[in-house]
């Protein structure tokens, strides 16, 4: 998901209902790609932004009835992060 506009929650809320129906027990790995090709301080604020965003996208994806224990969040050094993003991964 692309932080470049408002998060689509009825795209988020078809896709839980998809990923939970194929797999019950689903587990969704929230992530945030910080750029490790950047200076000290700019890593620092992805971290931060990244933190945020994860937590946004979990959140939206309880709402959606994703259960909260099998939310994962985290952060993943990626030196070619096209801007600000977060990647969701289904297992």
């Amino acid at each position: 998901m692309r932080f470049d506009a408002p998060l689509d929650r009825e795209a988020i809320a078809g896709a839980v209902e998809l990923a939970m129906a194929r797999k019950p027990g689903v587990v969704f790995d929230v992530i945030a790609p910080i750029p490790s090709t950047a200076v000290r301080a700019a890593q620092d604020a992805a971290v931060n932004q990244g933190r945020a965003d994860t937590e946004q996208v979990a959140t939206a994806l309880a709402a959606a009835g994703a259960a909260r224990d099998h939310i994962q969040l985290g952060l993943r050094a990626d030196p070619g992060v096209p801007g600000r993003e977060v990647r969701v991964y289904v297992r």
